[in-house]
């Protein structure tokens, strides 16, 4: 009798510490989109990219993100899509300028299959430095989903840009 008393502690410590444990691994590894690089050295004039991505997230279904900046230092050349969701399948890609420094960017896979999980790239944005100055790109808006239609909890990153002209 006292044997089963004695694994039945053993046991119900070895599941106990194994459930902490990973809730302490679910915590640790937080989702999070973040614009990369998060300092940017511009040059009045030229053109830069700032990379908007993902980590730790799993079965990333779709995504939607609303950028902004100072629309009178940096301008908006163009937005692509990043190979994240891509790798895993077809997708559907879009942007829409929703105003003075604005643009929502969104993107979907298209079949019926789990989503991306890991880390990666899930847009490109390039930018005009137009003036001197600092200023931050910043994600006002966003949304991911798994394959369920269900939300991914994330946290938010954004960059800040140091413009100059060529000779500072």
């Amino acid at each position: 009798m006292d044997y089963k008393i004695a694994a039945a502690v053993v046991i119900g410590v070895l599941l106990a510490g194994t459930l902490s444990y990973f809730i302490w691994l679910k915590s640790t590894f937080q989702t999070s989109i973040f614009l990369y690089p998060r300092e940017i050295g511009a040059i009045v004039g030229g053109n830069f990219a700032v990379f908007i991505r993902v980590s730790d997230v799993s079965d990333l279904y779709s995504w939607h993100i609303s950028l902004e900046w100072n629309a009178t230092m940096l301008e908006l050349v163009n937005v692509t899509e990043g190979s994240f969701l891509r790798n895993k399948g077809q997708t559907l890609f879009f942007k829409t300028r929703v105003g003075e420094g604005k643009v929502s960017i969104d993107c979907s896979l298209t079949e019926d299959i789990m989503g991306a999980s890991g880390k990666g790239i899930l847009a490109k944005a390039e930018f005009r430095a137009k003036q001197r100055g600092t200023c931050t790109i910043q994600i006002y808006e966003s949304e991911l989903l798994n394959s369920k239609g269900e939300k991914i909890n994330y946290s938010v990153s954004s960059c800040i840009v140091y413009a100059q002209f060529m000779m500072d």
